[in-house]
């Protein structure tokens, strides 16, 4: 999501959802902007960003560093949501109203379908990781380690004493 990052608000370490939350209090209840979050998930490095308008939460991206995979819309926010209940960093950037919209006509697929009222974020928040989510999105590019016996197998091989 090509967002502008010129106007950096503040960063930070995010040690419970609580700091999230904290973070999109900020947000409302008419600012614009972006919150990135950033944490060691399933396989690696995993990014969420959320875009607010005039204090409403009304766009998500959520990516897969390693591999170079974005969801996005709903199902980035709850990968977002999901990435709070771990430790990371936190950065959270003011946005102008036509940076927003900018940044709509560049993402349309990132805008929710609808918008997230404040008081909505408590029963999004897992109160643990779950790496089916990412599970979900990365095992179509995530290789099953193979032994010798697998390989074998592919060419009608048995194992020994079978």
């Amino acid at each position: 999501m090509g967002l502008p990052a010129e106007d950096l608000k503040e960063q930070g370490i995010v040690s419970s959802p609580l700091t999230v939350k904290q973070r999109i209090a900020s947000f409302l209840p008419s600012k614009s902007g972006y919150i990135v979050l950033t944490i060691e998930g399933y396989d690696g490095i995993e990014e969420g960003i959320i875009v607010f308008k005039k204090g409403n939460l009304v766009a998500a991206m959520y990516e897969y560093l390693k591999y170079g995979i974005t969801v996005l819309g709903d199902l980035a926010l709850a990968r977002f949501f999901n990435a709070a209940s771990r430790q990371g960093v936190i950065d959270v950037f003011d946005l102008t109203q036509e940076q927003v919209e900018i940044t709509f006509r560049f993402n349309e697929k990132a805008i929710l379908t609808k918008s997230l009222k404040f008081g909505d974020i408590d029963r999004m928040i897992p109160k643990q990781y779950d790496e089916m989510l990412a599970q979900n999105v990365l095992s179509k590019v995530i290789k099953r380690y193979e032994d010798k016996f697998d390989v074998l197998g592919k060419f009608g091989l048995t194992k020994a004493g079978e």
